[in-house]
């Protein structure tokens, strides 16, 4: 039996507009580009659903879209698709990105359309619906459905996974944060220490405190002020439990060899 997985965050309208580039503007030092076709997309948090949907096949959507035609066209592709879709039609502006392709697939431009998200009706439905065991995985594109109490509302009733776009803060209580580079930079700054990066790896695969490691993550910006913070992580998570393992074994050894002398 499949677990249903809640998408929560910004979802998007993505159009594709495809043509041929073949001179420059006389109005202006642009190229003007002679529309052939176009087509469309579920993007965002929409796109997660999907792919997610194919494999999992039990997928609930919790997203906004505006009364706007962009925001309907998104509506009727998501009916095509097996999402479970919980959207509100509140949103100001549907938040839509208009990519113009060139011949052989170059792009051209990208024109996107947005405003902030203000409600709090999406946040709402997905708290109505939430289950003991549930998992949500939250995908910020920094667009208004993901604000700073979104996490603190959610982490103590299900496991959330996040795809951010924020400030770190923002996601304090999150089972796993997955930045992209651009994210981790800003947050904690240049990498320095490449040798950080695999320990860091290392421990995350083995270790389901995330919030432990992030003293860890910090200190590949290579300051001295967090150096201790990493120290003392790799003491508490590799040090201690390897200590404890080999004081077992041999605890267990002395007592096989003393129990062998008295059978003697």
């Amino acid at each position: 039996v499949y677990a249903v997985i809640k998408i929560y965050g910004d979802i998007m309208l993505d159009r594709w507009v495809y043509g041929s580039c073949d001179r420059v503007s006389p109005e202006a030092p642009v190229i003007v580009m002679k529309e052939d076709n176009y087509s469309y997309s579920i993007g965002g948090a929409g796109n997660l659903a999907t792919n997610l949907c194919s494999i999992n096949g039990k997928v609930e959507l919790y997203s906004c879209v505006a009364g706007d035609k962009e925001g309907y066209k998104l509506l009727d592709l998501l009916k095509d698709t097996a999402i479970d879709n919980h959207i509100s039609v509140d949103a100001k502006m549907t938040t839509t990105k208009t990519r113009f392709i060139g011949q052989g697939g170059q792009q051209v431009l990208r024109w996107d359309r947005e405003r902030l998200y203000q409600s709090d009706n999406v946040i709402e439905k997905l708290l109505d619906n939430i289950k003991k065991d549930d998992i949500i995985c939250i995908s910020d594109y920094a667009k208004g459905t993901v604000k700073a109490n979104t996490v603190q509302q959610l982490f103590r009733k299900c496991k959330v996974l996040v795809d951010p776009k924020q400030h770190e803060y923002f996601y304090d209580g999150a089972y796993l944060v997955k930045p992209n580079m651009k994210e981790y930079k800003n947050w904690f700054g240049e990498l320095k220490n490449k040798t950080g990066i695999k320990v860091f790896t290392v421990l995350t695969i083995f270790t389901g405190f995330p919030s432990i490691l992030k003293a860890c993550a910090v200190c590949f910006s290579g300051t001295e002020e967090t150096l201790g913070a990493f120290y003392l992580t790799t003491l508490i998570l590799i040090i201690l439990p390897i200590a404890m393992i080999v004081g077992v074994v041999l605890w267990l050894y002395k007592k096989k060899l003393s129990s062998l002398n008295h059978s003697g």
